[in-house]
């Protein structure tokens, strides 16, 4: 419990709220109170009963006259709020990354368009340490545009799909954290699904493959089999969760058709969730199907596609707006989980050389929390690149 915000203060429970981060403890701190007194310059600039934690909103300036009201709403456990930070950009000039998998700091991307006209396909791995990216494991195959959302880690990775020299690929193949190998291709060259799970248990859904599709693919580690069609054709949706907890937001289903809606899957059976508030397609994605975060994309409302910034957050029962991006970008590999969100590469309007992208973000908190005291007993189109 913080410092009251208001009202008469208590010397006592100042020391209290820093011992043990409850103002009203009904408990002592472990030592001789008698000795070591209460003092207010110590308590704002010392370590007596613990230093200050500069997370919490308000907090003494430790500057005399040392006031008491300083102390108004101080809060010895508050955490920083989370924000975006900066990740390295890859070693390698490749953006809209085929296949991510992983969390930081220990994350995986691979293949994707070289940044470069005619924006080849590439087959190039990168892996990151949570502070910088190196070259992992030549990928088997050459390919862009598989839908960017993480399957497996970084020892255990999938890909599958996405085009090069042919429209569409059916190609599959899995990462150990050193080689690539190929393993039995989907039935349908497919490219722009979205997609989740594990390197042994994968799902996708919708995508292109001579036209935009309803389809439904799980894997198992060996083959892939056929699950039920969406309700709807959609391509460039958001997918995060499992084979049987999968969550589908966003996506485009023709020129200017731009979706709003979230489809959830239990392994069997499609049902219809709330909406976006945004429309967007090849937007990043994070998390679970009752835990998501939703970031970036393109979307188009009555004037030209423009990549956008914001985030939305899904709590299982409805989205809301959380922090944005720094800046607006589509198509960027990402993984991880809402508390811990990282994505990188993609494309953002505003003309070479700022349009392709190889740096990334990070979401979670700048700094960890303050540990506690011990408690007493008891193009136009450039997703087509």
């Amino acid at each position: 419990m913080a410092v009251p915000s208001s009202g008469q203060l208590c010397l006592a429970g100042i020391a209290k709220e820093k011992y043990y981060n409850n103002y009203t403890s009904a408990a002592w701190p472990p030592f001789d109170i008698k000795d070591i007194g209460y003092e207010l310059n110590n308590m704002a600039v010392g370590s007596q009963y613990g230093t200050i934690n500069t997370d919490s909103t308000s907090s003494p300036d430790g500057i005399a006259p040392y006031c008491m009201s300083e102390w108004y709403g101080y809060d010895h456990d508050a955490t920083s709020p989370a924000a975006w930070s900066n990740m390295s950009a890859t070693t390698v000039n490749v953006f809209c990354w085929v296949s991510s998998a992983g969390t930081v700091p220990a994350a995986m991307v691979s293949q994707g368009a070289s940044t470069t006209s005619p924006f080849p396909a590439s087959s190039c791995t990168q892996e990151f340490n949570g502070t910088s990216w190196s070259v992992g494991g030549i990928n088997t195959n050459v390919r862009k545009g598989i839908n960017n959302s993480a399957i497996g880690t970084q020892n255990a990775a999938l890909a599958f799909g996405g085009f090069a020299n042919v429209y569409s690929c059916p190609q599959t193949s899995e990462y150990n954290g050193s080689t690539w190998s190929n393993s039995n291709n989907v039935p349908i060259g497919i490219r722009f699904t979205a997609t989740g799970g594990n390197q042994n248990s994968a799902i996708f859904a919708g995508g292109c493959t001579t036209t935009v599709s309803t389809c439904v693919r799980e894997y198992n580690g060996s083959t892939w089999s056929s699950g039920n069609s969406l309700p709807t054709s959609v391509y460039g949706s958001t997918g995060v969760g499992n084979q049987n907890a999968f969550l589908l937001t966003g996506g485009r289903c023709g020129t200017y058709n731009f979706c709003t809606a979230t489809r959830e899957y239990n392994g069997t059976t499609w049902s219809t969730g709330p909406s976006l508030s945004t429309k967007r397609y090849f937007a990043a994605g994070a998390g679970n199907q009752n835990d998501a975060k939703v970031a970036g994309g393109c979307c188009c409302y009555t004037g030209p596609i423009r990549t956008v910034s914001g985030v939305e957050d899904y709590n299982g029962t409805t989205w809301s707006t959380g922090t944005s991006l720094p800046d607006g970008r589509a198509s960027m590999a990402s993984g991880g989980t809402t508390a811990c969100m990282w994505a990188v590469g993609g494309y953002k309007y505003g003309g070479s050389p700022s349009y392709y992208c190889t740096n990334g973000y990070i979401w979670g908190s700048p700094s960890p929390s303050p540990s506690p005291s011990p408690s007493p007993s008891p193009s136009p189109f450039p997703m087509e690149i």
